[in-house]
């Protein structure tokens, strides 16, 4: 007798049409997507599976996947097509994504393509404000940029050093030709009265190390040699 439609043949699954002709690639079925691959003879795919289009994914009932998925270990994106497009930064709806070369998200700091550096956490999405690590303390404007110099807090001035975007902490730097000292929370405590010259600068407003160049202090100032 002639088969069609789904059939369970030494545990795998194959697609037959009306005329009992075996299908093949991308078929889609009641459930769902499913690739029937040509290189296992038509059998319906599991897993990471290379498609003419580009690489998808299946899973253990044999259905595309889209959006992001863990596979092993590792963190994919797959477009609405089902297909692992994206590499470097990918704005999804709910955060910022850096995807490597082999499709899946990086975690940690990377240059983008425009040459700005991000910090991406742990669940892999682009982190925003002060960023706490091991190695110290970065922060990030509100688009996910690593940003360096002086920034304006309710507690008072930080400053993140330009040369390794770290915040500066119980330490006397000198910035641009001025000596500066910062606590151990990072805040800057001499010059006593020095305001980087920018007006009204907001909460998490990064102002840019060039504008300290003047304390602003009621004494005259020597001028520099």
């Amino acid at each position: 007798a002639m088969v069609s439609g789904m059939q369970q043949i030494q545990g795998k699954t194959y697609d037959f049409n009306a005329s009992g002709i075996l299908q093949y690639g991308l078929q889609n079925t009641p459930v769902g997507m499913m690739y029937f691959d040509p290189a296992s003879g038509g059998a319906a795919a599991t897993g990471m599976t290379a498609t003419p289009e580009g690489m998808r994914y299946f899973d253990e009932n044999h259905i595309m996947k889209t959006g992001l998925q863990t596979v092993g270990k590792k963190l994919y994106y797959f477009n609405e097509k089902g297909i692992m497009a994206n590499t470097g930064l990918t704005a999804l709806p709910d955060g910022l994504y850096y995807f490597g070369a082999d499709g899946a998200a990086v975690s940690g700091m990377v240059t983008a393509a425009d040459g700005k550096i991000y910090f991406m956490g742990g669940d892999y999405k682009a982190q925003i404000g002060l960023i706490q690590t091991p190695g110290g303390t970065y922060y990030t404007d509100v688009d996910g940029h690593l940003v360096t110099g002086f920034l304006q807090t309710s507690a008072g001035y930080y400053y993140f050093d330009p040369a390794t975007g770290l915040m500066v902490r119980n330490a006397t730097v000198n910035i641009a030709g001025m000596n500066c000292t910062f606590d151990a929370n990072g805040i800057l405590i001499a010059p006593q009265g020095l305001t980087p010259q920018v007006s009204a600068v907001a909460p998490g407003t990064v102002i840019p190390p060039k504008a300290a160049a003047q304390p602003h202090t009621r004494r005259s100032t020597k001028k520099k040699r």
